[in-house]
């Protein structure tokens, strides 16, 4: 199995066992008289199994990720993927806070607010960042069609 194929198939457990935890919230309790429309105890074994295939394959995509891509790991890309987005967002939220300069004065006699940042230079810091996150998030969508798990 390739990585790419494993973590589509974390995100389909992930998504079944929501499913189920909704089926069993549905069937827990119900108006006297009434029957559950799943069996809760039959769901909860379900569930379990899921969770037991989940910690199977999130224990398969860790091991992958110690595989060797660039200079370093493929874990280690994705941590420098997963924080450059967070900078990015970062970033991208003071440059449209500096950008936006509606409603800040009614008339002349309002006092006036000025940036206190070049916006210019945030948003080209943001462009440099955002290609080096393009780079990675294609080297790693790479290595998901090409790294084996087993």
């Amino acid at each position: 199995m390739k990585l790419g194929e494993a973590l589509l198939l974390r995100a389909d457990i992930n998504k079944r066992i929501h499913q189920i935890q909704e089926r069993i919230s549905a069937s827990v309790v119900v108006q006297e008289g009434d029957a559950a429309p799943d069996d809760p105890n039959a769901l909860l074994t379900e569930l379990s199994d899921l969770f037991q295939q989940l910690h199977e394959i999130i224990a398969k995509i860790n091991a992958a990720n110690s595989a060797p891509l660039g200079a370093g790991t493929l874990g280690h890309v994705l941590l420098e993927r997963n924080i450059l987005s967070k900078r990015i967002r970062a970033f991208q939220d003071v440059v449209a806070k500096a950008r936006d300069t509606s409603g800040n004065r009614y008339s002349h006699s309002e006092i006036k607010n000025v940036r206190t940042v070049n916006v210019t230079e945030l948003q080209a810091k943001v462009d440099t960042m955002s290609a080096r996150h393009r780079q990675l998030d294609t080297e790693l969508q790479m290595a998901n069609w090409a790294v084996d798990i087993t």
